[in-house]
């Protein structure tokens, strides 16, 4: 649009020029009379063009390109529904629930991620899936295994997570009121460990493997 304006610019200036040339008599203003009433026009017609020239789209980013798939199992290889899949890769994380029939299907870049699965019921214990050939899941998270993604989908990762008991309760101040939000709560036993937070009424929940021996910590 510069450059057309331009030359609306120097077309007129060269009207000037011929209207200042003494030589030109008064037959050459003629022409700079007619293009100072046809200049309003002209610029209108290209400020319209300019803007009926179409923007450039930013490109957007690549999304997911492949799927990490399975079904999540019970202890008696009952399907569960509700189960919260994780997968993460360093500071990436791609999250999906079970549907009805256990299954789940989490969209992901090419990497290696890192699965983990959580019950927010507490009927089952939280824990990662483990690349063993005695078993598929794991509470402990030191030992979590990783799943290879490159060039394809893997193959489907099924897991059998372990049944859980609760240790429920709440947290109140020095006299009984009020109720504590936020407040941590941790069950260890020699063989497992877990933790949470008090909600807004001072409620916890803990999900741990039954016949267990616990000692709670409150901070």
């Amino acid at each position: 649009m510069h450059s057309f304006v331009r030359s609306i610019v120097g077309f007129g200036a060269t009207f000037a020029g011929r209207r200042q040339d003494g030589r030109a008599g008064s037959s050459s203003r003629r022409p700079f009379a007619r293009f100072l009433r046809l200049a309003p026009s002209l610029l209108l017609v290209a400020g319209a063009f300019a803007w009926a020239v179409p923007l450039a789209s930013p490109v957007a980013a690549a999304g997911p390109s492949y799927a990490i798939t399975g079904t999540v199992y019970g202890p008696d290889a009952t399907t569960l529904s509700g189960i919260h899949v994780n997968a993460s890769m360093g500071n990436s994380n791609y999250g999906v629930d079970t549907d009805i029939n256990g299954y789940y299907s989490v969209a992901v870049p090419s990497g290696d991620y890192q699965l983990q699965f959580n019950d927010g019921s507490g009927h089952h214990l939280n824990g990662c899936y483990i690349d063993s050939p005695t078993a598929n899941f794991a509470t402990d998270w030191k030992a979590c295994g990783m799943v290879p993604v490159t060039t394809s989908a893997p193959a489907p990762v099924d897991v059998h997570m372990p049944s859980a008991v609760a240790i429920t309760g709440y947290v109140y101040g020095p006299n009984g009121t009020p109720a504590l939000a936020n407040i941590g709560v941790n069950a260890n036993s020699n063989t497992y460990g877990t933790g949470t937070q008090t909600d807004i009424n001072g409620y916890y929940s803990l999900a741990v493997p039954p016949n267990g021996a616990y000692t709670l910590q409150f901070n």
